[in-house]
Formats: C-alpha cells, structure tokens, sequence
C-alpha cells in the first residue's frame, strides 16, 4: 500500500502509542494542578498569592496554546515538543525544591505554558494520522481519560504518601508520554 493508503486505515500502534502519549500527559497536568494550591501552602505561601499565582497561571495556558501558531518555522516541532517537556520537568523539579513565592509563579507559569504549547502539537500528529479523519475524535477521549485518572491520583498519593510523591509521579508520567509521543514519530511532513 501506498502512503496515502496506510494514512487512510485508521489506528495502529503508532497512533495508539500517540493517544497514550496524550492521556499520560493530561494524568501528569491535572494531578499536579491537584496539588498546586497545597504546594503554595507548603511553602508558606498566602491564599492570596496562591489564587493570584493560579490565575495569572491560566494566562500563560493561554499563550502556550497560542504560540506553535507563530513558532513552527523556528524550528522542528519534535524539538519544540522536547524543550517544552523538558520545560516541563523544570519546572516540577523546581516546585520539588520549595523556593518561595516568585519561584513558584514562575514554575506555575512556564507549566502552563508548556503543558498548553503541546497539545496542538499532539492534536495535529493524531489527525494527520489519518486522512478519513477518524483518529481526530479520539484525542478528547485521551483528554478526558486524562483529566479523569489525574487528581485522582493525586488524591491517592497525597492521602498515602504525601504531595511530593505528586511532583515525582508527575515527572515520571511526563517521561512516560514523552516516549510515547517520540515512539509514534510524526506523520506530518516537515517544511
């Protein structure tokens, strides 16, 4: 079969090594947002510089999912997709370390940056995965299972052996999707 043809057949293990690359990386997201306000705390951050730091957080989500929009010519998207996990694990390996409060801002920011500039990255691959279309809807189904799994997780980390067990599972889960993500490779043709 021809190029064309493979891209018309729908999932493979490539894809669904994608999808899990997907629901991975929104497990790591929610369970650390989970924890995200007790990490301000435990740091001896007030209510007020928490809320203050997760809000303005929500902007930088905002400019990450804006930004491959501007970014694709500076470089590959395997590349950016790299520097923004490795970004990513950054910026839990500084909320691990506990620095107060402009350390955590800016670790809260660049997370959601980063977590935000890699979805459309991961989008596109799935959807140029297959030329019917088919694949496209299954990304908000690794979404939501995700989103789900996540703060549950979290939950159960947190009440057993506590919220830097959710910084540490959020690395390895990071990790995880990272080498789901660059096992399926990219279908899309690079300019």
């Amino acid at each position: 079969a021809d190029r064309s043809e493979a891209r018309a057949t729908g999932l493979n293990t490539r894809v669904l090594a994608a999808l899990f690359g997907i629901t991975v990386l929104f497990i790591s997201l929610t369970a650390i947002w989970v924890a995200m306000e007790q990490l301000g705390t435990a740091e001896g951050l007030s209510a007020g510089v928490v809320s203050l730091a997760l809000s303005f957080g929500l902007l930088f989500s905002f400019a990450g999912a804006l930004a491959p929009a501007f970014t694709e010519s500076l470089t590959t998207r395997q590349r950016q997709v790299k520097i923004a996990y490795l970004v990513l694990l950054g910026t839990l390996a500084l909320l691990a370390w506990g620095v107060g409060a402009w350390p955590y801002a800016l670790a809260l920011c660049l997370y959601n940056f980063c977590y935000s500039f890699v979805i459309p990255f991961q989008s596109a691959w799935v959807a140029a995965s297959d030329s019917l279309g088919r694949n496209a809807v299954l990304v908000p189904v690794a979404q939501g299972i995700g989103v789900s799994l996540g703060p549950l997780l979290a939950g159960m980390l947190i009440a057993g052996a506590g919220i830097s067990m959710v910084i540490t599972a959020s690395a390895i889960l990071l990790l995880c999707s990272y080498l789901s993500i660059r096992w399926a490779g990219d279908p899309l043709p690079q300019s």
